[in-house]
């Protein structure tokens, strides 16, 4: 499983509270099992060129784990967002929260499961925890959509006639921290 806490952010956005210790939270559950190797990045690179880089050599290298030996986990905490299109994205280090162009769609993070031929008969489940932000009034973000969006990316990564069929055969699938409408924040119960 690859971990990664997106926390470096343009100054007009709010933090991503607490995405550092849901990771070591994450690690400190998993250490104890033998099937699961879990991989942590408290900074991951900030652009989505060299972030998808990061995620695909990650991929090329994972073996995968689970009860069986074949489940590969990717858990991303950032912020979620939605661009003009409609499209579910996450912001990154270096993303502009004016320019859409800078943000990483989710269909771009989906289709990098499919550049790696050897997990085509491999379990995929990729877990969300970018649902912070509710609105955000200095961005012009009047309600945050990325929840209800999810879907519409995963269907479009499948249906892609360049490799999309890898993603869907592979039966691929997504979890999110919450449903459309709510906010994510972990809560810590002892």
């Amino acid at each position: 499983m690859l971990a990664i806490a997106v926390t470096s952010f343009d100054s007009s956005l709010p933090p991503n509270a607490l995405a550092w210790e849901d990771v070591k939270r994450l690690d400190a559950t998993l250490a104890s099992y033998d099937n699961v190797k879990l991989t942590t990045e408290l900074q991951p690179p900030a652009s989505k060129i060299e972030f998808v880089d990061y995620v695909e050599g990650y991929l090329r290298e994972v073996e995968p784990g689970g009860p069986d030996g074949n489940l590969v986990l990717l858990y991303i905490s950032a912020h979620g967002v939605v661009d003009e299109q409609g499209r579910a994205c996450l912001l990154l280090g270096e993303s502009n929260p004016l320019d859409s162009e800078t943000w990483l769609t989710l269909e771009e993070l989906l289709a990098v499961f499919n550049r790696v031929d050897r997990l085509r008969s491999v379990q995929k489940l990729v877990f969300l925890d970018a649902n912070r932000i509710c609105r955000n009034w200095m961005l012009g973000q009047t309600y945050n959509s990325f929840a209800d969006q999810i879907a519409a990316a995963m269907e479009s990564s499948r249906s892609r006639k360049t490799g999309g069929d890898q993603f869907h055969k592979s039966r691929a699938g997504r979890a999110n921290f919450v449903s459309p409408g709510r906010l994510g924040f972990w809560v810590c119960r002892r």
